[in-house]
């Protein structure tokens, strides 16, 4: 077993549900080896995919295409909501 065995979308949905409260950490539902797990959220951590504070096996998801997108200012400004101006450096002089 390697940790190209594992897809990315395997660990970043068992961190969700991790972070939702649904299921314990990756390593624990996963059925593949703890070790190989771990190697894998390691990857992810260096790709900017994952990050985590003191423990690797609690890990959450940042960055990912899957991920929802902000709404934009520019889609407020459809919906008629008021935003704050934007300052541009060429508006000061």
């Amino acid at each position: 077993m390697k940790r190209s065995d594992i897809t990315e979308q395997e660990i970043i949905d068992a961190c969700d549900r991790f972070h939702s409260g649904d299921a314990e950490t990756p390593e624990q539902v996963l059925p593949y080896p703890p070790k190989v797990i771990l190697a894998k959220m390691e990857r992810m951590v260096d790709k900017g995919i994952l990050e985590y504070g003191v423990s690797l096996r609690t890990a959450w998801v940042v960055g990912h295409e899957n991920l929802q997108k902000p709404i934009s200012l520019d889609f407020l400004d459809v919906l008629g909501l008021q935003t704050m101006p934007r300052f541009r450096r060429s508006d000061a002089t």
